[in-house]
């Protein structure tokens, strides 16, 4: 590969030191609130738990925080769980019925406007044993919310500061864990402000769309630059190599004209060239396998040959020689 781009700086790790300049690590880009955020909720109203996803599959391990919730929920009465996204465990209401939380633990499914609901929330939990980029975790940052996660969970644990903008629990007793966290910032208002208002300065850090957008394009550039070389070196020493390697001689059937050593041919070999495609034959063969634009690029005509033919013509090109095959299958020569 010519660059590989990671959300996180952790995940170098994983990959082998070969060439490690071609690796760019850089988070994604979210948007933050459009409403104004408000530290000062009444402290009449209800309080809310959110978690977004937990309930999709295993390793979101959404069960998690309900079990948890249920154990401190007569230690919290004013406080709520809600769900959202995709539920796949049917257990999941059984519980919350057995125990008599109808009222107080909800599953809200897909939302429209999600922004809304970090907004009205005070509490974000995410449960996942393992993460990329957390997208559900960078919004909650976004909208000032503290969180909990796990400390061994590749993603939330690089954007979480354990008690400074949220907490880390192990993953070992994770019920008696996740109770003692959920408990502290509930009863703790100063500290979940605080948390809250250090992760969303993080999130703006972070996550800012110009900043992420510009790592996208010196990402782009350093490709381009990976490709420049002499024009000289890089056809004859990569493209003809490799064309000759497989016995891919289009110049065979277009006469004694040479594969070019130059992105910038002169007009008689474009316009030479020009004229032997335009075999009527041939061009109908361009058409029907979507060619026709290469017409239009003589200087990219070797180049794009081989590659714009479908997967199947390019497994049949593996054995028999362009020529070849174009002669006796396709012109029937």
């Amino acid at each position: 590969a010519q660059a590989v781009r990671l959300t996180m700086d952790s995940y170098k790790k994983s990959l082998p030191d070969h060439k490690p300049d071609r690796i760019h690590c850089f988070h994604n880009t979210f948007k933050g609130p459009i409403a104004e955020l408000n530290a000062n909720k009444s402290q009449d109203r209800r309080k809310r738990i959110i978690n977004v996803g937990g309930l999709k599959n295993k390793n979101k391990n959404g069960l998690a925080l309900l079990k948890a919730f249920i154990d401190v929920s007569s230690e919290l009465p004013d406080w709520d769980l809600f769900f959202y996204g995709s539920n796949n465990f049917p257990e999941f209401q059984k519980l919350v019925t057995h125990h008599r939380l109808q009222n107080r633990v909800f599953y809200k499914g897909q939302v429209d406007h999600m922004s809304d609901e970090y907004l009205d929330a005070d509490l974000h939990v995410i449960t996942s044993y393992e993460e990329g980029c957390p997208n559900v975790l960078c919004e909650a940052m976004l909208h000032g919310l503290p969180s909990i996660g796990f400390q061994d969970c590749p993603g939330t644990n690089e954007l979480i500061d354990h008690h400074k903008d949220g907490c880390l629990i192990e993953r070992d007793k994770q019920n008696e864990n996740l109770k003692q966290e959920i408990v502290f910032l509930a009863k703790d208002r100063t500290a979940r402000i605080d948390y809250g208002q250090k992760a969303r300065l993080k999130g703006i850090r972070l996550f800012d769309q110009k900043d992420v957008y510009d790592k996208w394009e010196n990402l782009f550039l350093f490709m381009i630059n990976e490709n420049k070389t002499e024009p000289a070196d890089y056809l004859e020493k990569r493209e003809l190599q490799y064309y000759h390697q497989r016995s891919f001689i289009i110049q065979e059937y277009m006469g004694n004209i040479k594969m070019p050593v130059s992105f910038k041919p002169s007009i008689h070999y474009t316009n030479d060239i020009k004229t032997q495609l335009l075999d009527p034959k041939l061009i109908t063969f361009f058409h029907s396998h979507r060619w026709a634009a290469i017409l239009t690029r003589p200087r990219q005509w070797p180049l794009f040959l081989y590659r714009s033919l479908p997967y199947g013509f390019q497994k049949k090109i593996r054995r028999l020689t362009y020529v070849k095959y174009i002669r006796e299958k396709i012109l029937g020569a």
